[in-house]
């Protein structure tokens, strides 16, 4: 029988950058969603985007493949960062607040994102985390 300190250890070494990633989107997605709900009414506008494959260096721990897919289909840091500034800038999404966008194109949230208990639980741990909790 493994100890949970020792599962953690193993889970640490095999942690990569596209994991990493990966987490790191998911948590964005849940924190963005959950801001909006609890902006709700406020005039305050919050939603996601998700530029999709970006060329960078984050894929570099992929297998090649990978990597190549990122190399050959990825946007360019250029066009990616629009996307973004697309959907806080523009006048046509002023109003619209509490969306998931890829590629700049309204898309449902992946519902692995709207689980209300695991979007409070990471708002909890956040604000805990820098001392406002």
């Amino acid at each position: 029988r493994r100890s949970a300190a020792s599962a953690a250890t193993r889970s640490e070494k095999k942690y990569s950058s596209l994991q990493r990633l990966q987490m790191s989107k998911g948590a964005i997605t849940c924190f963005g969603v959950e801001l909006a709900q609890r902006l709700e009414g406020s005039g305050v506008a919050v939603n996601v985007v998700n530029p999709e494959l970006t060329k960078s260096t984050l894929p570099k721990e992929a297998p090649l493949p990978l990597r190549l897919v990122f190399a050959l289909f990825g946007a360019s840091p250029e066009k990616s960062k629009d996307y973004g500034v697309t959907v806080a800038c523009d006048d046509a999404f002023a109003k619209v607040s509490g969306k998931y966008f890829r590629k700049g194109i309204e898309k449902p949230i992946p519902e692995v994102y709207t689980d209300q208990a695991v979007r409070g639980r990471l708002w909890t741990e956040s604000a805990r985390l820098v001392g406002l909790g």
